[in-house]
């Protein structure tokens, strides 16, 4: 057994197997890029990195076994003496009717996440023990509890971990082959008080960060060839901070994208130090183009006038701009949509995220809302990211996530990216060599994509796109790499709105109030 577990002081302690899981979603996220993974012959974009995590929290005497049911099912006849599910909204009901299975064969559970943490007794129904928050030193305690058979139902550590030193995730024991992207954080917590975010109220609200060493042993742990993703809430939050992470990630050129917040894009040059130490795509969060909400939802450090300015600096970066919008707020009508529309075009954004405003359990939200009794009684299943849970002042849920998908159509249209194109590669700023190592057989599928996608297709605005930014490769305006990851995302896109329109008929009952 590898020895990057964190304890390590076996005693007398029996051997025991533990199997982790992460349980599938109904209905499909509307960011999961499930095409692009499958281009490149993955079954997930990435995996999540609490069940890594946990098993490097986990003695050694334990055996640890990982299983992800968006890459392989679980098989319903598995030997194990513990089981641990984690959680989110959207798959909350597969990790119940996964919990009362192994429950009925006399195998005990241990259930957390988000969801578990937020809605703790509904959670107890189905699970022997709960571990609410952060799991740093519940999970050590409650294993050492169970040994022992003195483990209580719930464990909650009362105070969030210091978080400067992190094990090494367990990435040996997930199937890395069928994932693109590996998720590291550093940091946890989150200053502001937005009220639809549950981050604050579930990782406090003070920023913690971890040591840079720390960091890097983990990075330096990870195949030469990862893509990263940094799963913090705001990356660039601590600026000296960020730029130390930065002076050390230039070196390694690697590809990497983040989430971070609008303010830091206001400084250029900050933007175009980013892209000199490998950020390909930001995740922003502009919410909304209405000042108003933003004072409503205590959203103070974004500004609505700043907006063309900080993305201005991202593309000038040679940076792609991931701009989240959020629809269904108090002061929002059905004119919202056409804002966000003509706002994306006018600034040639790169990629929109358009979210129906959703009460978490856990968020301020959702404890306001609930006293107005305006959240729907609704299969949570449906928690895909444009289905809504709220009954909404002057749109109806039903009518937020049909106007979604007509927006997000209209958007990624390839009649519309044709006139994206030019304007957002125009300045040369995205034409920059990069340096980590494509496989060969990575190559290949690629060709054959473009083949099958873009060549071998009667959309002749397919075609037109195609061209127009072959052209621009030839020419060196564009990076090649960067061509691929931009067509590869926006024809994923559009594989999703496909599967949306497919399965629309399922969702759109539960909207209906």
């Amino acid at each position: 057994m590898s020895k990057l577990s964190a304890c390590s002081n076996t005693g007398n302690k029996q051997q025991k197997n533990i199997l982790l899981i992460n349980p599938k979603r109904k209905y499909r996220f509307n960011w999961d890029l499930k095409e692009v993974a499958e281009l490149m012959g993955k079954k997930t974009i990435s995996h999540p990195l609490a069940l890594p995590l946990l098993a490097a929290l986990t003695p050694s005497i334990y055996t640890v076994k990982i299983i992800d049911e968006e890459i392989e099912p679980v098989p319903r006849n598995i030997k194990a003496d513990l089981i641990g599910i984690t959680a989110l909204i959207s798959n909350i009901n597969r990790a119940y009717e996964l919990a009362d299975h192994f429950r009925k064969k006399s195998i005990p559970v241990i259930m957390g996440g988000p969801q578990v943490s937020f809605e703790a007794e509904k959670a107890g129904e189905h699970a022997d023990y709960i571990i609410i928050g952060e799991a740093e030193n519940s999970w050590p305690q409650f294993l050492d509890d169970w040994q022992n058979h003195e483990a209580k139902k719930t464990y909650s550590s009362g105070s969030f971990c210091d978080f400067k030193i992190s094990p090494v995730p367990r990435w040996d024991l997930v199937k890395t082959g069928a994932i693109m992207t590996y998720n590291v954080q550093v940091s946890r917590g989150c200053p502001y008080s937005c009220d639809f975010c549950i981050v604050r109220n579930l990782s406090g609200p003070r920023q913690r960060y971890r040591d840079l060493d720390n960091v890097m042993k983990e990075i330096s742990s990870l195949p030469q060839t990862a893509l990263i993703n940094f799963a913090d809430d705001n990356l660039t939050a601590n600026r000296r901070y960020a730029d130390e992470l930065l002076k050390r990630l230039k070196p390694l050129k690697l590809s990497w994208s983040c989430q971070i917040s609008i303010e830091s894009a206001y400084d250029a040059a900050f933007m175009k130090k980013m892209a000199e130490a490998g950020c390909n795509s930001v995740l922003i969060g502009f919410e909304t183009l209405d000042p108003a909400v933003l004072k409503i939802i205590n959203k103070k450090h974004n500004s609505v006038e700043k907006y063309e300015a900080a993305i201005s600096n991202i593309h000038n970066a040679g940076i792609f701009v991931i701009a989240s919008f959020v629809v269904g707020f108090d002061n929002d009508t059905n004119q919202v949509f056409e804002k966000i529309l003509k706002f994306t075009f006018k600034n040639s954004i790169s990629f929109i995220m358009l979210n129906a405003l959703y009460a978490y359990p856990g968020s301020e939200l959702y404890f306001r809302l609930k006293k107005e009794n305006r959240i729907l009684d609704i299969n949570l299943d449906t928690a895909n990211g444009i289905a809504g849970n709220i009954k909404y002042k002057n749109i109806s849920a039903k009518q937020v996530y049909l106007n979604i998908l007509k927006t997000l159509e209209q958007i990624y249209s390839y009649k519309n990216i044709l006139k994206t194109i030019p304007a957002l590669f125009s300045n040369k700023n995205f034409f920059r060599s990069s340096e980590q190592y494509i496989p060969p057989f990575i190559k290949l599928r690629t060709v054959w994509y473009f083949l099958k996608h873009f060549i071998f297709t009667l959309n002749r605005e397919k075609r037109a796109v195609l061209f127009k930014l072959f052209m621009l490769v030839k020419n060196k305006t564009v990076q090649d790499s960067v061509a691929v990851q931009y067509l590869m995302f926006i024809e994923s896109f559009n594989g999703y709105l496909k599967h949306c329109s497919r399965t629309g008929n399922k969702i759109l009952p539960f909207l209906e109030y």
